[in-house]
């Protein structure tokens, strides 16, 4: 039996993404941070920690 990998939304990134896919990938990520902690966790910051990137890489793709 395989071991199951970890859902991509909750990895940090490695490499370079294009600027779509690394919509996508936030997008998703924002998805499991509000399932698992509510709506009010979410923000650019935890976001950023969460997908491993700086938190002016989502400010590029969410201005608010």
């Amino acid at each position: 039996m395989k071991n199951s990998p970890e859902p991509a939304a909750t990895k940090p990134s490695s490499g370079r993404l294009s600027k779509a896919e690394r919509r996508c990938q936030l997008l998703d990520i924002a998805l499991v941070i509000i399932r698992e902690k509510g709506a009010d966790r979410l923000t650019l910051g935890h976001l950023a920690v969460r997908a491993g990137v700086s938190k002016p890489i989502t400010h590029e793709h969410f201005n608010t």
